[in-house]
């Protein structure tokens, strides 16, 4: 329902949770910082001896999930569909001083 076409009473209501929500979103914004590249590598999480399977490796999510594992300390094993795709993930897993094993799905 509009402000239009709401009763007298409700306009008051719908007006001010509009405001109360512009204020909070203003807020909320303000207090937020966008992430950066190097936020994996700043965490706070060890990973030191743990193991992880990354499907979908080969590129995009799957590749930056396997890249901020392996900076946590993490083993990591990288899947993908063919060969072609993995193989640069485990590559950069282990030029930045980790450990990777490429798993192609096919």
């Amino acid at each position: 329902m509009s402000a239009e076409s709401a009763p007298h009473w409700q306009e008051e209501s719908i007006s001010g949770d509009r405001e109360e929500r512009s204020q909070l979103e203003r807020a909320s914004v303000g207090n937020r910082q966008a992430p950066s590249a190097t936020d994996a590598r700043d965490t706070q999480i060890d990973l030191t001896g743990e193991v992880a399977l990354v499907t979908g490796g080969g590129g995009g999510l799957g590749r930056a999930f396997a890249l901020a594992l392996a900076n946590a300390g993490a083993r990591v094993a990288v899947t993908a569909r063919t060969a072609e795709l993995l193989a640069e993930t485990p590559e950069l897993i282990e030029r930045g001083g980790g450990r990777a094993l490429a798993i192609p799905a096919m």
